[in-house]
Parts: structure tokens; C-alpha cells; sequence
């Protein structure tokens, strides 16, 4: 058995660049003695060998046929014979101005080191290596010499024989960085070996069990994290059905990849871990195949969780555009309708005796109008750009009345865990108010035969690392946790989904809503359930720096005015309504069917000495200028004018903030006489006299 290598007499250590001798093996301490019937040479006086007498022995035209370089050095590190695959290196063939061994080296340092080393060699005719950097006739390559003590009649020489591992030493730097480029690689990648070759035009179903039979034989460290292992360790040996089972969303990945004769084939597929996450992974498939057969393949594997959900989230948002600007439309036709419904009934109701059966019936029928007028509100939350009405708000005690509230009756119990210093908040609180309503209806569903509603609200500072996707900043969170059985994975990532619902008689808006809305608030709402471990509701909501507002008391409304008013409508239902509430209540009214003729009006007015005290304009007019358009003009032509805009659509941002865009005052649709009066005879109350 061959001894560990030990340093060498003279040369110990390595050099900077790893250039070291070395005994290659302590039982090599005999010097060969070269046949003399092998090698007819002839030794001069001097000492020397013929060179060209050795080159025509049967023993040189053996070293001769030897593919690597080898030389013979004598004691002055002389080079006095060298075979044909030096010349190779040489543009010239090897004559007798032979250089010296030293000259092989071309660094300084290691030329002394394998100086040394061949004298260490003469001394005690052990065999050595020295492995490093070599030039031959100006060529430079990464070599390994291994020198042995020989005896030619009775001259002793070195035998030097050069191994090139220039290639070598490349594949090995290479593997290197293969390796740590292979472990540092953001992708999960796993080398499959199957137990046979599969053939491309094998039948599928063969193909796929020899494939799924296939064993990992490498993989990274990435892929182990991805698939929740321990280490790299945990993967070998394993087949690719525990990583890539033949179900679900595998099995196009499959039949795909198999289709295309094993060329590169992707899908992205979820993936369940040990404790139930959902997991996004786009799987790469790249076989190994030669001669038409499957000889291993890799798996490459990313985790797009991250890329998924934001995908999710944008698709959501594009779902919820598409059914806004649906609902925007019917809300804004809906409330034009109602508002014609409420101001008749107003105007009849002013006729009839409060105590009269007449009056309660049109009572009845105005607060089912009010109800209608509640639903087009929800509608409106999923219009495009509509805006909360939102004020600042201490939430604790909202929360606990609209959770009461909601549970009212049921045999589901509550408790609430809410901190003592609850950060203030700015919300639209009917809106808000119907996002509770929703999730907590929702668990009260989920747990008929009873159970718990544990609340939680905290306030909590969201960071980049915090997982959520907002912006950073301070947030009130709600969080909403109840007992019952929990939703199905499959099912989790769809709850916010406009209309879809499992419920036998949903309509699949009430979360779709509730999440509309809290978007609207420039918060977010998420979900986490867990199989019969309940599911849990974190709602976010940005914490506000202002102070609450005072509120006062309500004064009662004597419906009577006066003043000149003009409405400008394109609905001549809602001209006829408007007019006719405004002529009972006092008022002497115009109306205009769109801003032109509004204009028309304005500037006939003000021309006769009699301009209007007020003018109340359609926000949008289909194919003529609406509220936005004309509200310049009108200042132009009557600067004193009191203008206000009308409208059933809130998705335009002048409904909740009219005084950047000009306006004086608001009538939102649909509306009552004493809705309608109150704004009214405010805003011609600071009208210029």
C-alpha cells in the first residue's frame, strides 16, 4: 500500500501558487539500471550520453512512442535527452543545445524548489512529483513531473516524465464554480438517474412509470429549502413521485414534456407542505437525451408564491374594475330612479295628514326606498376610483357595536381583546360597518351549531418585512377568528372572488364587497383558515393623525324656501320631480336639459337683473357638457352664483371633495324634499347680497 505523501528534503511547502514536490511513494528507492543490450550508447570521456545513440535503441524508440514529454537530466540539471512529444511544444526539432531543467519553471522560487528536489533525487534516489506551473518553449501548462533516479552504464540520470493537467485542472476550477454557482442559483435544481433508458416513442403510460421510478442523485440546497427538507442529504435516493406526483396540475407538465420527446417543458403547480401551507412552484423538466432515449433528466423548481399572489392580487383588482364600472352604471341609473320614487313620495306626503292611514303607508314605502337606496351604495363601492365618505372615527367602540349587532340572536358567543390605546382611524363607517357585518355573518354561518367569535384589534406598525401589502406605516389591524370547520385550501384563495360563493343561495358579493371597500380605504383584507382549526379575518385599516370631529345636534327642517333655482338634468324624470318639490317648498325654478342650455339660461338671467340664487347641475350628460364643464362658465358669466353638483355616481372624486373642482355644495341622488332643502337653503344662505 502506498505511503501518504511526505515534503521533500530542501522543498518543503508550497509556493503561492501550489507548486510543491512531494515523495510520491517511500518504497521507490531503487534506481533502474537501463539494460545495456537495450541501450547500445556510447559514454564519452567526458562523462556525457550520446543523445542520438539513445534515440536509436530499442529502449529510446520505446520512450520515443510515450505521448507525454519525457526527459533525461543528468547531475548538472542538464536536459540530455527529451522525446518527440516535447517537440510538440517546440516549433523546431529537439537538438543537442538542450535547455536545463530548472528553465521549466518559470517562476524563480519554484525553479530553487524543483532544483532542490532534483538534488534531493540524486541524494537518496527516492522517487518525487512536483505539480504546478511549467513552460516549454514558451508555452505555459499546468503539469505534474515525476522525477526518478536512473542508471545509464554507469552514469546515474533522472528520468523526468510531464503530465499535462492543464484540462484537468480547467475542469476541476470549473466544477468548482459549478458547485458553488450550483448551490448559490435562486432556483431549486435536482438531477433525476433512471433505472433504464426510456425510449421517445415509448407509450405514455410506460414512460411515466419508468419515469416516476427515477431516483435524485443530486440536488442543491435551494431545492431542498423550497420543499421544506432538512438538508441536500434528504434528497437522494428519493423518486421524483415524492416531489412530482402524476396528479393535479402535474399531469399536463407530463404529457407535454413527454409529447416534446423530453425537450424543456414548465407549468406552474401548488404544492401542500407538512403543515398545510400552499405553496406556488413553477416545475422545469430538461431531460438528458441522446440517440432518441431518456438517459436522466433535472428538475428545476422556483417558488412563485409571492410572484402568484401578486398575480392574484392583480387579477383580483381587474375582476373588481369590470364589475365596477358594471355596477357604477346601474347604481348611477338605479339612483336617478329612486330619486324620482323619494321626491313623489315627498311631495305626497306634504299633502297627506300625519296622522292619516295614507301618510304611514307612504312612510312605509319611503323607508323601502331608503333600504334600495342602501343597496345602490354597496354597488357603488366596486365603481372605479368611487371614494368613502370618511371621517375620523374611534373604532373601538364601533367594533364592539357592530359585532353585538350582527350576532344579535344567534347561538354563536363573542369576546373582544382590544387594546386600551386604539390608534384613531378615517373610514366611510357605513362602509366599514358592512365589512364587519360580512365576515362575522359569515362565521355565525360557518359554526350552526354554535361556537365562538374571538375579536382582536391591535395596532401594529407594517414594515417591508412585515408580509403585507401595504405601504409602510402605522395600521389599525382587526382580526376576526372563529371555531368553525375552516375553509378548503382549494377554496382560500378565491373568497374575494366577485360571485363566487359555496353557498346554496350566495350571491358571492359580500367579501368581494368588504374587500372593495378596505381597498378603497387604502388598507387590505386577508384571510387564513386551517382544516377544523377556524378560519381568521385580519382586516387593515391606516391609523389617522387628526383629532375627532364634535358633532352637534339635529335641528329640525321646516320645509319652506325662496330664492331662484334652475336644475339642470338630462333625466326629465328627475327635472319633473326636482321641479315640482322645489315650486311646494316656495322656490321659482327653472330647469335645463343639459350645460348648454344652462348656460343659456345663466346669461338670460343675469341680462334681465333676475340671476339665480342657485344652480344645481347633473354631474355627467351623456354626449353634452355636464357639472365639470360648465361650472367655469357659469362663474364667468354670474361670479355670485351659488353652483352645486348632483349626482347618483360616486366614482368621480368632485362628489366628495366638490370645493377643489368649484363647486359650492352637493346633492347626492336619490334624494327627499328635506335632503334636498337643507343643502339647498344653506348654500343660498352665503350667496352675496
Amino acid at each position: 500500500m502506498a505511503k501518504k505523501p511526505t515534503a521533500g528534503k530542501g522543498g518543503q511547502g508550497d509556493s503561492e501558487n501550489g507548486f510543491h514536490p512531494f515523495v510520491a511513494d517511500s518504497d521507490l528507492s531503487e534506481t533502474i539500471d537501463f539494460d545495456r543490450f537495450l541501450l547500445p550508447i556510447e559514454v564519452t570521456t567526458s562523462g556525457s550520453t550520446d543523445l542520438r545513440s539513445l534515440k536509436l535503441a530499442e529502449y529510446g524508440k520505446l520512450l520515443q512512442a510515450i505521448p507525454i514529454p519525457v526527459f533525461f537530466v543528468d547531475c548538472t540539471a542538464a536536459i540530455v535527452f527529451a522525446n518527440k512529444a516535447v517537440e510538440k511544444y517546440l516549433e523546431e526539432s529537439l537538438g543537442d543545445g538542450i535547455t536545463t531543467f530548472n528553465a521549466l519553471f518559470p517562476d524563480p522560487r519554484e525553479a530553487q524548489i524543483a532544483a532542490q528536489a532534483l538534488r534531493d533525487v540524486f541524494s537518496d534516489r527516492k522517487a518525487r512529483q512536483l505539480e504546478g506551473l511549467l513552460e516549454i518553449a514558451g508555452i505555459k501548462l499546468w503539469g505534474r513531473v515525476h522525477l526518478r533516479s536512473i542508471r545509464v552504464k554507469e552514469k546515474q540520470l533522472i528520468l523526468a516524465l510531464v503530465e499535462d493537467l492543464t484540462a484537468e485542472r480547467k475542469r476541476l476550477i470549473l466544477n468548482e464554480k459549478y458547485r458553488k454557482l450550483y448551490n448559490l442559483l435562486p432556483i431549486g435544481i435536482v438531477e433525476f438517474a433512471l433505472v433504464q433508458p426510456v425510449s421517445t416513442d415509448m407509450p405514455l403510460p410506460e414512460a411515466l412509470t419508468m419515469i416516476m421510478e427515477a431516483r435524485a442523485v443530486e440536488g442543491n440546497a435551494e431545492f431542498a429549502r423550497i420543499r421544506g427538507l432538512n438538508g441536500t442529504e434528504d434528497l437522494m435516493g428519493a423518486t421524483l413521485e415524492e416531489f412530482l406526483p402524476y396528479e393535479r396540475d402535474n399531469r399536463a407538465l407530463f404529457r407535454t414534456w413527454i409529447n416534446r420527446k423530453f425537450a424543456i417543458a414548465s407549468a406552474e403547480t401548488r404544492s401542500f407542505r407538512n403543515n398545510s401551507s400552499v405553496r406556488y412552484l413553477e416545475n422545469i423538466l430538461i431531460g438528458i437525451v441522446s440517440n432518441e432515449r431518456l438517459l436522466g433528466f433535472w428538475l428545476a423548481t422556483r417558488d412563485v408564491t409571492e410572484r402568484q399572489g401578486l398575480n392574484e392580487e392583480r387579477l383580483k383588482a381587474q375582476k373588481m374594475e369590470s364589475v365596477g364600472i358594471m355596477a357604477g352604471g346601474i347604481a348611477h341609473d338605479f339612483n336617478n330612479f329612486l330619486t324620482v320614487i323619494l321626491g313623489s313620495i315627498s311631495l305626497v306626503k306634504m299633502e297627506a295628514e300625519p296622522e292619516s292611514r295614507i301618510y304611514r303607508l307612504l312612510s312605509d314605502a319611503e323607508q323601502g326606498a331608503q333600504r334600495a337606496k342602501e343597496l345602490t351604495s354597496q354597488l357603488l363601492t366596486f365603481s372605479k376610483g368611487g371614494e368613502p365618505v370618511k371621517k375620523v372615527a374611534s373604532f373601538a367602540p364601533l367594533i364592539e357595536e357592530w359585532v353585538a349587532f350582527a350576532l344579535r340572536g344567534s347561538n354563536v358567543t363573542y369576546d373582544f381583546a382590544i387594546d386600551s390605546d386604539l390608534w384613531l382611524v378615517e373610514i366611510d363607517e357605513g362602509q366599514v360597518c358592512q365589512v364587519i357585518n360580512n365576515i362575522v355573518i359569515n362565521a355565525a354561518q360557518a359554526m350552526r351549531e354554535g361556537g365562538r367569535l374571538h375579536v382582536a384589534a391591535n395596532n401594529v406598525v407594517v414594515g417591508s418585512d412585515s408580509g403585507v401589502a401595504l405601504d409602510d406605516g402605522k395600521y389599525v389591524r382587526v382580526s376576526l377568528h372563529d371555531t368553525g370547520p375552516g375553509i378548503p385550501q382549494e377554496h382560500l384563495h378565491r373568497v374575494f372572488d366577485p360571485y363566487f360563493t359555496t353557498k346554496p343561495h350566495g350571491t358571492g358579493l359580500g367579501l368581494a364587497t368588504s374587500y372593495s371597500i378596505i381597498k378603497g380605504h387604502s388598507g387590505t383584507i386577508c384571510v387564513e383558515s386551517q382544516p377544523k382549526s377556524g378560519t381568521t379575518f385580519h382586516v387593515y385599516l391606516p391609523a389617522s393623525e387628526k383629532c375627532l370631529e364634535e358633532g352637534g345636534l339635529a335641528e329640525e327642517v321646516v320645509l319652506h324656501g325662496s330664492g331662484r333655482v334652475l336644475i339642470m338634468d338630462d333625466v326629465e324624470m328627475v327635472r319633473r320631480t326636482a321641479y315640482r318639490l322645489l315650486r311646494h317648498m316656495g322656490y321659482e325654478v327653472d330647469t335645463a336639459r343639459d350645460g348648454d342650455e344652462a348656460i343659456e339660461f345663466c346669461e338670460l338671467a343675469v341680462a334681465k337683473g333676475t340671476p339665480y340664487d342657485a344652480v344645481i347641475v347633473d354631474l355627467t350628460v351623456p354626449g353634452a357638457p355636464g357639472a365639470r364643464e360648465v361650472v367655469g362658465e357659469l362663474r364667468r358669466i354670474d361670479p355670485a352664483a351659488r353652483v352645486l353638483v348632483s349626482s347618483g355616481y360616486a366614482t368621480d372624486p368632485v362628489m366628495n371633495r366638490f370645493q377643489e373642482f368649484g363647486f359650492d355644495g352637493v346633492v347626492t341622488k336619490p334624494y327627499n324634499a328635506e335632503q334636498l332643502h337643507r343643502v339647498l337653503s344653506a348654500v343660498i344662505a352665503q350667496r352675496p347680497r
